[in-house]
């Protein structure tokens, strides 16, 4: 009489498994050639959109700032100083508060089933998804 362990399905990782399925369900990696032609067609136009598009502008800024002498002048002004220590004080909290309970979160969802997962998991994923202009309005209609 065969063993309860004996009926079970394989998982799917003995050589004989592999022979038996279809050629065109076998995932075939990319040859150098083709890795090295996906990169000049779709790696090449990625850079040079995101020179155009982010580079350029912030150097041309940092130019410009720099040839009216424009920074050292007002990076002393307090209202700057005010506004850069504000910025460092609520990213090192919004940092710390992430790893305190972002962690334990993405821990507790990766590996545990409970009910009403599917509504935390989108609470999660809400920030991801809406565009920071509508939260702004949003907290704007809720505080302001």
């Amino acid at each position: 009489m065969a063993r309860a362990a004996d009926r079970r399905p394989r998982a799917g990782n003995d050589i004989r498994d592999r022979r038996a399925e279809p050629a065109a369900a076998r995932v075939q990696t990319p040859s150098r050639r083709a890795r090295r032609e996906g990169l000049v067609i779709f790696g090449l136009p990625s850079a040079l959109f995101v020179g155009l598009i982010l580079v350029l502008p912030l150097v041309a800024l940092a130019y410009r700032t720099l040839q009216a002498g424009a920074l050292p002048t007002s990076l002393r002004s307090p209202i700057v100083v005010q506004s850069l220590q504000l910025s460092a004080w609520t990213s090192t909290i919004t940092v710390l508060l992430a790893i305190a309970f972002g962690l334990p979160l993405a821990y507790v969802l990766a590996r545990w089933q409970f009910p009403g997962r599917r509504i935390v998991d989108t609470l999660v994923d809400l920030p991801l998804v809406l565009p920071p202009v509508v939260a702004g309005v949003g907290l704007l209609m809720a505080f302001g």
